[in-house]
């Protein structure tokens, strides 16, 4: 048995026992990275942006029932990032086009009343900047775009944690913001590291990103005099955000051991170059999904080279700072931790894993620690 310090930082949160299933994506799935969810619009169903190429759409699953329903298609020379649906049934997606250097990223709506509903693009992003999450902020009719600064030739998705860190270190990631509507964006925010995960707080008057291993505050009526917090362990890297109450709710999707470290080397400009060099040398295409059919079947020739092999996630309260960390041990299954969104949905945990063509549901009805954020 491996000794408490030999253990990697994701091992030592404790693990809790709790009741998981699985909902299959379509075959054709080549990407997926985030989920949304509507307490008023359709409450008992998530809606997941899936990758696909030719047959890209935004899907809806009813979670009782684990029914798949494709609602519309999405253009497929790109993939989608983070999702947002308002309580009018109003969705809007993110899209990284396949050159992002040229491509420019783009905002996608779709209203999911209409009897047959579209997709349209309502928001275009300058270059270089590319969208990974987006926050709807109630109050002012507005949506808030995190996105990075797409400056290297080497896609800033999951598997690219060296880029990542270089664009980092340059703080150039930015908030833009456009009305819900459409429109050219404006930049609401500025001088953030990596930008991950966003989400509005009502209760705070705030939008919460992630910056992978940072968590930073927004004020909405104050965008310029926004602070980051530093709750957990910098080896874990923070997702896409969910907001309940007063608590925002992450998942980490992978662990980076030295990443601040590495960060703080970055931000001397010398080194970059140098690094960056290394990183071409380095750099291997993005992972593709592998197939989840069956348990013990081969592993997909380009599976990421770290090891994640539980579902992780935190919850941070904006009022107080008490912060947790749980794992749920998910070891006999082909689904890893490498979850790049959490949704919750009544008394389920709905975690999506970037490497997988299926989404994971956890139960914590009767979890009273759970429920409270831990013990």
């Amino acid at each position: 048995m491996a000794k408490v310090e030999d253990l990697p930082v994701d091992q030592l949160i404790a693990a809790i026992d709790l009741p998981q299933r699985y909902i299959p994506l379509p075959d054709e799935t080549t990407f997926v990275e985030a989920c949304c969810h509507s307490d008023v619009f359709r409450p008992k169903s998530v809606f997941v942006p899936v990758t696909a190429g030719a047959a890209s759409g935004l899907f809806e699953i009813e979670l009782a029932s684990g029914q798949l329903t494709k609602r519309c298609a999405l253009p497929g020379d790109g993939q989608y990032f983070g999702a947002k649906i308002g309580h009018d049934g109003e969705c809007y997606m993110l899209f990284v086009g396949n050159d992002p250097l040229k491509q420019t990223g783009k905002v996608y709506s779709c209203d999911l009343t209409a009897d047959a509903p579209t997709a349209g693009m309502i928001v275009e992003l300058p270059l270089p900047y590319q969208p990974n999450d987006i926050a709807i902020d109630r109050s002012g009719g507005r949506l808030l775009i995190a996105a990075y600064e797409q400056t290297y030739n080497l896609l800033t998705t999951r598997g690219q944690v060296l880029n990542t860190l270089m664009i980092a270190a340059k703080r150039s990631s930015k908030i833009f913001m456009a009305p819900t509507s459409g429109g050219a964006p404006d930049v609401f925010a500025s001088g953030f590291n990596a930008l991950a995960g966003a989400v509005v707080c009502e209760s705070d008057n705030s939008l919460w990103l992630s910056e992978l291993h940072n968590l930073a505050r927004v004020p909405l009526n104050d965008p310029k005099n926004w602070e980051r917090v530093s709750p957990f362990n910098p080896e874990l890297l923070a997702d896409n955000m969910e907001v309940e109450g007063d608590e925002v709710l992450f998942p980490f999707y992978r662990r980076c051991v030295g990443a601040k470290t590495m960060t703080n080397i970055m931000a001397c400009q010398p080194l970059v170059g140098c690094l960056f060099g290394l990183a071409k040398c380095l750099w291997k295409p993005p992972a593709k999904v592998g197939s989840v059919d069956a348990v013990g079947e081969a592993a997909p020739a380009e599976a990421p080279a770290d090891e994640f092999e539980d579902v992780c996630w935190g919850r941070y309260n904006v009022k107080t700072g008490a912060f947790s960390a749980m794992r749920v041990d998910i070891t006999n299954t082909k689904f890893d931790g490498h979850c790049t969104h959490l949704e919750k949905v009544g008394t389920e945990l709905i975690f999506v894993n970037y490497l997988k063509k299926e989404i994971l549901v956890v139960d914590i009805a009767g979890q009273a620690d759970v429920q409270a954020g831990g013990k």
